[in-house]
């Protein structure tokens, strides 16, 4: 998931809200493959996170066909007017965090598997606080240009 936000354009300085037990989805648990991967042995890995994380998710990406741990944070859901979206953190450098967003489009009923929207707006770094990126997202929610991407993930197990 973290793989898709290859430049962190657009990526946030928050997340659209904070973790809440109102927002977990344990089907997330398992092994994930993104079906526009080139390598068809790369996975992502997401399992509860530790007891100090809650509501958290932690996700792990293999690449090298699934051999090399290259990306592992927590991540989280948040859910505006009914629509779910993944808080998928990225580090640019030590210690500074900014967030890249996927919005749900469509999943099964025992979601393993899941289309989603990531959210392509390149001015999301400039955003000075959590409410006004909420506002941006809720506003641009039906907009297609404020994505760049739709992109496929399916469970392995």
């Amino acid at each position: 998931m973290i793989v898709l936000l290859t430049g962190c354009d657009n990526a946030a300085n928050f997340p659209i809200a904070p973790p809440d037990a109102k927002a977990t989805d344990a089907r997330i648990i398992g092994r994930w493959q993104f079906e526009e991967d080139t390598n068809s042995h790369n996975f992502y890995e997401v399992y509860i996170a530790h007891k100090d994380y809650p509501h958290q998710y932690h996700i792990r990406f293999w690449n090298r066909g699934g051999t090399n741990p290259t990306y592992e944070s927590n991540m989280h859901f948040s859910d505006i007017n009914g629509v779910r979206f993944i808080n998928v953190p990225y580090f640019e450098e030590v210690g500074a965090k900014q967030y890249g967003f996927l919005k749900i489009l469509s999943a099964n009923e025992d979601m393993s598997k899941f289309t989603a929207a990531v959210v392509g707006d390149t001015t999301m770094y400039k955003i000075t606080s959590a409410d006004i990126l909420r506002k941006r997202i809720i506003s641009n929610m039906n907009n297609p240009k404020f994505y760049s991407d739709t992109v496929h993930f399916y469970k392995m197990q």
